[in-house]
């Protein structure tokens, strides 16, 4: 990590075996006779890292707490959007004999999702 950040800084040994290994392993290239990483999602996955690291523990729960709960909000959110049209969808056409079976089914894998992502959290 400490390389990595030499590297963004532009400031690292060029002879280090640090620097050798990352180049094997593909972490680091070199573009236009400088040192870079291979990605700059990878930069981000870095940065999230160190931030991560130099965070107070109480931040740090509170970071990754909201991070967690995001997802959550957002999933919950596409089944509620989901659930809605399942029962427009059913009052508007209820008379379908067929139609009435697939709601069922529908209703039930959503309420399948909702339970499993209640119990994983």
């Amino acid at each position: 990590k400490k390389y990595i950040e030499e590297v963004r800084n532009g400031s690292y040994d060029s002879k280090s075996q640090v620097k050798s290994k990352m180049k094997e392993r593909g972490y680091l290239i070199e573009k236009d006779n400088k040192l870079c990483l291979f990605s700059e999602l990878f930069l981000l996955f870095i940065d999230e890292k160190m931030k991560l690291k130099i965070m107070p523990f109480s931040s740090k729960i509170l970071y990754l707490l909201n991070k967690k709960l995001k997802k959550r909000l957002l999933r919950l959110f596409a089944i509620f959007v989901a659930l809605i049209l399942v029962i427009f969808l059913y009052t508007k056409f209820q008379e379908n004999d067929l139609f009435v079976p697939l709601l069922l089914a529908i209703i039930a894998s959503l309420v399948a999702a909702l339970v499993g992502d209640i119990l994983r959290g």
